[in-house]
């Protein structure tokens, strides 16, 4: 397997309004392989909307995403969690009827090769998006 070393997600100039407020004005960023990069900033300064602009919950007005080279702004959400880029939420909640380990199962259900009731073995591990 080859190690990727150019960036895995590229934000560019990214603009999202909501009326007349300006939620994001040109941000750019680069996420690589490898490292780990913090989004901080006070209540109200964008975090929330840049990550469902990158999961494609909020359309922005200009600017670009890019997941491993391919532009995504205009990919809907299913079509980006199928390519393994989504979001979680805050306010995680865990099926109490499930062991620890099915809930880690449910989370990453949309890595599976098979789907969990059929496959076993090989068809059933969690692979990374290409």
């Amino acid at each position: 397997m080859a190690f990727r070393t150019g960036p895995v997600l590229t934000v560019e100039s990214l603009t999202v309004r909501f009326g007349g407020l300006v939620a994001l004005d040109r941000v750019s960023l680069q996420l690589r392989p490898a490292t780990v990069t913090a989004l901080v900033g006070p209540n109200g300064s964008g975090k929330t909307t840049l990550v469902n602009a990158i999961a494609g919950r909020v359309t922005p007005e200009s600017g670009s995403i890019r997941y491993h080279g391919r532009e995504l702004t205009d990919v809907p959400p299913a079509a980006r969690v199928r390519l393994g880029v989504t979001r979680t939420f805050q306010l995680v909640s865990l099926c109490e009827s499930l062991s620890a380990l099915e809930n880690v199962i449910l989370g990453g259900h949309t890595l599976g090769r098979a789907g969990f009731l059929r496959g076993s073995g090989d068809d059933a591990r969690l692979t990374p998006p290409p």
